[in-house]
């Protein structure tokens, strides 16, 4: 059945169609890629790239499910060591919201730095953004920690990477999780909603205009980080590559 996705998700991928635009995308390495809608609207819009999905909660029945949809030119995979032989040289690594889960994540990203890129490649890298944020919605979906720059860009350096491109994206998500916090206070309920995005019932209308205004965010927020200002939002990315010797 055809999934109505969130204009969140939506907003997600084009967001990173639009980061990955400029650089080479003859092999491209999707790490947590979840339900693969991503890595598969990415192997659509890339049809002369290979595009490899690596989660470790696939199993037999599920990756039996995403094969049958998938792009011929999308791999799905349980577990990064099936494919070192294969994707030592990636274009880009993919990590959206992968490294909140982890409590060394310093260890997933050297691991991947060592057997599956070279000086070239470029990291996609989003987390949740602010600590001051986190909540129950954080412990329901396994979070450990949110990040801001600062922390990122930190664990970042500690791998030897260096960020090329850095802000954060959907402020207007950023204001209605502070109001939700401050009424989870004063109230001692919790306003997170366990369907949340994966049974958005929204019609169409209302969806295309929610995405065009997160779109609409991200530019603004895009250019202003040109100039080093940097607009808090609901998530941090950063564009990054490994740190000249």
């Amino acid at each position: 059945p055809k999934i109505n996705r969130h204009p969140w998700e939506q907003t997600t991928l084009r967001i990173l169609q639009f980061l990955i635009k400029p650089y080479r995308r003859r092999k491209i390495l999707d790490v947590g890629s979840g339900d693969a809608f991503i890595a598969s609207e990415i192997a659509k819009t890339n049809p002369g790239a290979t595009v490899t999905g690596v989660d470790i909660n696939y199993t037999l029945e599920i990756l039996e499910t995403l094969s049958a949809i998938k792009p011929a030119n999308l791999f799905l995979k349980k577990d990064l060591n099936e494919i070192k032989d294969f994707n030592n040289d990636s274009d880009i690594v993919v990590l959206m919201d992968v490294l909140e889960h982890i409590q060394e994540p310093a260890e997933l990203l050297k691991f991947i730095s060592t057997n599956f890129t070279n000086n070239n490649t470029i990291y996609v890298i989003t987390v949740p953004a602010f600590q001051s944020l986190f909540s129950e919605h954080d412990r329901k979906l396994g979070h450990v920690k949110r990040y801001n720059l600062k922390k990122l860009k930190s664990l970042l350096r500690q791998c030897q990477l260096q960020a090329i491109s850095e802000g954060y994206v959907f402020t207007s998500l950023f204001v209605i999780r502070k109001i939700q916090l401050l009424l989870e206070k004063k109230t001692g309920r919790h306003t997170y909603d366990d369907a949340g995005i994966n049974n958005w019932k929204a019609g169409k209308l209302v969806s295309i205009t929610i995405g065009l205004i997160f779109w609409m965010e991200f530019k603004i927020s895009w250019y202003l980080s040109k100039i080093g200002i940097h607009i808090p939002g609901l998530t941090c990315f950063c564009i990054c590559r490994r740190s000249p010797l």
